[in-house]
């Protein structure tokens, strides 16, 4: 999934690669689990646009919203995307990213799956006033991480 929609100056990719279940696929005259199969591809896409060319780099890809951030694998079949989100393994931030998410490759029936999960996700959280304080607290957080003038981070910038 990739969102935004607003590439800017400087703006990387945050990317979540869902797949739709466990199995295997015939990779070459061998047979790889999809976990395996599509790992590796993923690996090979984020390489490919993270490398510097002559001109500079195509985009600089972040891996780091999916499920278990850093340590959790690259790509997840999308039983395991709506048991975190389920189970409470999400925090708030999380969520409010993924407002922001939208599919850009793959079957389309399935990437309806996708954003119907989504979309669960994000509103599967019970609003109140605690909540309220919580989305309060991270935009200062992120205006403090910036100058004044930051256009990103600053007071009515891009994240605002």
């Amino acid at each position: 999934m990739l969102g935004g929609r607003e590439i800017t100056y400087h703006s990387d990719l945050d990317l979540l690669l869902v797949y739709e279940a466990d199995g295997t696929v015939a990779a070459g005259p061998e047979l790889s689990t999809h976990a395996d199969y599509f790992t590796e591809l993923a690996q090979r896409v984020i390489k490919t646009m993270s490398r510097m060319g002559p001109m500079g780099r195509l985009y600089e890809v972040d891996m780091r919203l999916r499920p278990t951030g850093k340590s959790g694998s690259l790509v997840i079949p999308l039983g395991e995307f709506t048991r975190y989100y389920d189970e409470g393994g999400a925090q708030l931030w999380e969520r409010q990213a993924l407002t922001r998410a939208r599919v850009v490759f793959g079957d389309e029936a399935f990437g309806g799956n996708v954003m119907q999960a989504v979309w669960t996700d994000i509103y599967n959280v019970r609003w109140g006033p605690r909540i309220a304080d919580e989305i309060l607290a991270m935009r200062k957080r992120v205006e403090a991480s910036g100058s004044k003038r930051d256009l990103k981070r600053g007071f009515g910038g891009i994240v605002d």
